[in-house]
């Protein structure tokens, strides 16, 4: 179990990390959390209103578990 747990965040540290990404992520989930869900509601349009929250805290979500595995990461290889 404990190489499968390694080998896995062995897999998202090599091939989808990227501080790139979860910059991109962070920005975008910003983006979509103040200005779209703002916009959206000063308009009326309550539908995007909600997809565009929760989109904004899924980025953030995402940008932050990608955060923590490298931490985890990091800290296993000592």
């Amino acid at each position: 179990m404990v190489d499968f747990l390694y080998e896995t965040l062995d897999y998202i540290i090599h091939n989808i990390y990227s501080i790139y990404l979860v910059m991109i992520l962070v920005a975008s989930g910003i983006l979509s959390f103040f200005f779209d869900t703002e916009h959206n509601y000063l308009f009326g349009h309550y539908k995007d209103y909600i997809i565009s929250f929760f989109f904004g805290l899924l980025n953030i979500g995402i940008a932050l578990l990608l955060i923590v595995i490298k931490i985890i990461h990091s800290r296993l290889l000592f």
